[in-house]
């Protein structure tokens, strides 16, 4: 192998570094925007049931450290993260009671927290709950249930129209 070869597979492999690395930091900016505005839109929904008077700060802490934990955390818990991520997450959640509509501190704090649980998901020692307590039973999974076209998804299964059980399925979920 020639020097140049060295040179230019270094070069190239810092690029593709780079890269990845922007990518990675705007889907994580990307999904802060998403987290802002699903927890404003919940906020908004909360209002609502209190005739549409904001909620109070002490209040707000406790829905949104519930929220983050069922929509930022998917299948980990808030509650069985590492003490920092806690910690993290707790002061961000401090910050956000003040003004739970600042639009700007929400992606912030949602990017950095969503970047949180990613590194989770790297972690072959993070608590993972397969089962996260929801209103009226049990999450079996994550991803929501879904008909595209003729297929349904299951927990990010693909059944389609024809394959053993799909009929049954759309009876029970009332689709079609």
């Amino acid at each position: 192998m020639k020097i140049n070869e060295i040179v230019q597979e270094g070069i190239l492999d810092n690029l593709k570094g780079k890269i990845g690395r922007y990518q990675n930091a705007q889907a994580m900016k990307q999904a802060g925007v998403l987290g802002a505005r699903a927890w404003k839109k919940y906020l908004a929904g909360l209002e609502a049931a209190n005739d549409y008077n904001e909620i109070q700060p002490g209040l707000v802490k406790t829905h949104l450290r519930n929220w983050i934990d069922q929509s930022l955390f998917g299948r980990y818990s808030l509650n069985t993260a590492p003490g920092p991520i806690q910690q993290s997450v707790n002061a961000f959640i401090g910050q956000l009671a003040q003004d739970p509509k600042d639009t700007t501190k929400l992606e912030k704090a949602f990017s950095a927290i969503l970047n949180q649980t990613r590194k989770m998901q790297l972690d072959p020692g993070a608590k993972s709950t397969q089962q996260k307590p929801v209103a009226g039973g049990k999450q079996i999974c994550d991803q929501p249930t879904k008909q595209i076209g003729n297929s349904l998804f299951v927990c990010g299964q693909e059944i389609k129209q024809g394959d053993p059980g799909y009929d049954e399925l759309v009876k029970k979920l009332g689709v079609e």
